[in-house]
């Protein structure tokens, strides 16, 4: 298998192939290509690019037209975000009476691992907004002091944006002015500042099905502005876009988990530990989305050691899904008997 990746506007920008594998007649296997394609964290990486896979083959084909297949995707900022895009409901700052006025605002804390660059926010404009008498929002991104102070001016501010209702039911993205740095163990809100509520229209951002608060000792997340901060408990879809990666894999380092051997021959096994008190669920399904096995596993004082067999699965790769109640990983297992 051949794989070539092009970039709008640049040409070829990766070409690489697989090894050659002997492959019976009506069998199945996985072609895999080790050298992975990555783009870059730079302006200039971020664009429209094609993927085109072409299978090559000893034999006669009879149909040789189905050998090759394209698939295209974009490279844009990293998004940043506290929610998964399941619109469940919205919210503004009109839902709470110390903030409906001109200049409201209504935002979301993100903290980084490393240093960043903050580029733009992006929100889901919920369909109950309103735009008649003219509805204007600008991006802020505020920079939280070590004693948890909001600070009086943001760091970075996109331009004036009019609401219309083309926008309503869809995601908008506000880029900065000029694009901010983050510092490493830092805590920010992005958030939307409002005009045109002392108008009487209305700025609902579309809200996520998580739960923001899931128990008392969480710090809170979510705030809108009215002459001071307050802290609500809703999840409203406002995602801080960033240039590189914004962070660790915060499951793999939570809960200390590994997966070996990978490549497996016959089995694979899952450790974790300091694990929350609840049930997990793990999922193996092949590339095709099929699920092979699924099995629900309780943790003995924080703790999983689990053995999954593999010997009664074709060669190739699959996926394997940690679930708990709040959080899932997909790692992916390599089965080469």
């Amino acid at each position: 298998m051949n794989v070539d990746v092009a970039k709008a506007g640049s040409g070829s920008v990766y070409n690489e192939s697989s090894p050659a594998i002997t492959l019976p007649s009506a069998a199945t296997d996985t072609l895999e290509i080790t050298t992975p394609f990555t783009p870059g964290a730079t302006a200039s990486d971020l664009g429209d690019y094609t993927f085109t896979f072409d299978i090559q083959q000893t034999e006669t084909d009879e149909n040789p037209g189905d050998n090759m297949v394209t698939a295209e995707f974009k490279v844009t900022d990293t998004v940043f975000a506290r929610e998964y895009g399941v619109l469940g409901s919205s919210v503004g700052p009109d839902n709470y009476t110390c903030c409906v006025a001109d200049g409201s605002e209504i935002g979301l804390i993100y903290e980084f691992s490393k240093a960043d660059m903050a580029r733009s926010i992006s929100f889901y404009i919920a369909n109950n907004t309103t735009t008649a008498n003219g509805l204007t929002v600008f991006a802020n991104l505020y920079k939280i002091s070590i004693n948890g102070d909001f600070s009086s001016t943001p760091i970075a501010q996109s331009d004036i944006f009019d609401v219309t209702s083309n926008e309503v039911n869809t995601w908008v993205t506000l880029p900065f002015t000029a694009p901010a740095q983050v510092d490493p163990d830092s805590t920010y809100v992005a958030s939307l500042g409002i005009f045109g509520l002392d108008a009487g229209d209305v700025l609902r951002v579309g809200e996520d099905l998580t739960v923001n608060q899931p128990e008392a000792s969480v710090a809170p997340t979510t705030f809108v502005y009215g002459g001071a901060w307050y802290w609500i408990p809703n999840v409203p879809m406002i995602r801080l876009n960033t240039t590189s990666t914004v962070g660790v894999d915060e499951i793999t380092e939570r809960f200390n988990l590994n997966l070996y051997p990978n490549p497996a021959t016959d089995a694979v096994n899952v450790y974790a530990n300091t694990l929350p008190a609840e049930p997990i669920t793990l999922t193996l399904t092949n590339l095709l989305g099929e699920v092979v096995m699924t099995r629900t596993v309780s943790p003995i004082m924080g703790q999983i050691n689990e053995r999954i067999a593999l010997n009664n699965l074709d060669n190739g790769i699959y996926m394997l899904r940690m679930q708990g109640a709040d959080w899932e990983k997909t790692m992916k297992v390599v089965h080469n008997r």
